[in-house]
């Protein structure tokens, strides 16, 4: 292909500059660059996607606040950001790396959770996806009723949220709402139950009997 107004050697050097300047912006980022390869200042896009870690308190789901243009707010915590080391095949904090993270989900993203991040073009750094149903599990505040029907006869109760294994399974200090909506189910105050996240409220999926 001849460019117009160009020697022919003019062409050549022209293709070859070419050629390298795509050669840089297609390469893989090495991983053996140090924490250099983990620079996400703002004239350096790459890599778009990170693995974080999720706070003590998780995120938020997305809350819709109303029926208005941009009216959802978005949850959002800061998070550690780790990568894969490429000799031990284990995940490793980067160091001096934190980042707000941004969940666009309509469920909370549990805490201390390994999730993938990606950068939006606006810059912001979005949850890519939670990991998967969120579980939690503790002891009812309050005896829990049974639903009466659909359209707001669901039956609600405080749950205290306990965490942990072995001996150190305690009590987290995390209360949450658990909504029944069966009309089979009841628990008195003091019942082990398990809830899931399911369509933004805590369900009970196993009550002791």
């Amino acid at each position: 292909m001849a460019i117009l107004n160009f020697t022919e050697a003019e062409q050549r050097a022209l293709e070859e500059t070419v050629r390298k300047v795509l050669n840089e912006n297609t390469a893989p980022h090495s991983a053996s660059r140090g924490e250099d390869a983990y620079d996400v200042g703002e004239d350096h896009q790459a890599p778009e996607t990170y693995v974080a870690k999720t706070p003590a308190g998780g995120i938020d789901a997305l809350v819709d606040v109303g029926t208005g243009p941009g009216s959802p707010e978005v949850g959002n915590a800061e998070c550690e950001i780790y990568a894969v080391d490429n000799e031990e095949s284990e995940l490793v904090k980067v160091a001096d790396l934190d980042l707000v993270v941004y969940n666009i989900f309509e469920e909370n993203i549990a805490a201390d959770t390994f999730i993938t991040v990606g950068r939006s073009k606006s810059g912001r750094w979005l949850a890519l996806g939670g990991a998967g149903l969120t579980i939690k599990e503790g002891f009812l505040d309050d005896a829990l009723g049974m639903s009466t029907g659909t359209g707001g006869g669901e039956a609600t109760a405080n749950l205290s949220v306990y965490t942990g294994t072995g001996d150190d399974w305690e009590d987290s200090g995390e209360t949450i709402t658990v909504t029944n909506r069966s009309d089979d189910l009841t628990a008195d105050a003091g019942t082990y139950v398990i809830a899931a996240r399911i369509n933004g409220e805590w369900r009970p999926i196993w009550v002791d009997c």
